[in-house]
């Protein structure tokens, strides 16, 4: 039943009613129809595929992880808007196993751990290799094209009290 007053066309799924046009379209981009549509029509679902080429940098978690709740906030000391990037997926939703298959294909890893990260389309690891990466400046120039974020000032090294000799214990 699609209710009183409702507009063409209005979409069911498995004997479902699934809403308008909006509605409907909302629920395809958030991988809802992934499964029916590889079952019924062996259409390979691209969800997951499509949200890394959409937004410049998406990281797949799930909510109450500890893994992403720290790569959250290294990245949002660094200035990064996480809001943005993070991608919270559901294990309530029935969509989920179908997206996490797709995930698994995508980063070609049967086993993994919450948060996946995808910089422009390209994976980039779990949270200590992105958390890594980042520590070592591979996301400087990224961060600042994308986010605006000036990358960090070179550290200086300076030179040890006494002109930089090495001087040892007398007992060495």
């Amino acid at each position: 039943y699609a209710g009183e007053v409702f507009t063409f066309p209005q979409v069911f799924s498995q004997g479902v009613h699934q809403g308008g046009f909006q509605a409907a379209a909302e629920l395809l981009r958030s991988g809802a129809f992934d499964d029916v549509l590889e079952r019924e029509y062996q259409v390979e679902p691209t969800t997951i595929q499509n949200w890394t080429k959409k937004q410049s940098m998406a990281i797949f978690a799930l909510p109450n992880c500890s893994q992403c709740h720290t790569l959250s906030e290294d990245l949002k000391k660094r200035g990064v808007p996480v809001q943005d990037v993070f991608i919270k997926l559901d294990k309530a939703k029935p969509e989920y196993n179908t997206l996490k298959a797709q995930l698994q294909k995508l980063i070609n890893k049967e086993k993994f751990l919450y948060p996946q990260t995808f910089v422009e389309g390209v994976y980039q690891g779990n949270y200590d290799e992105v958390i890594r990466k980042a520590d070592q400046g591979s996301y400087a120039d990224f961060f600042s094209r994308t986010f605006g974020l000036e990358p960090p000032a070179p550290t200086m090294f300076n030179e040890p009290a006494g002109g930089g000799e090495i001087k040892f214990d007398e007992d060495f």
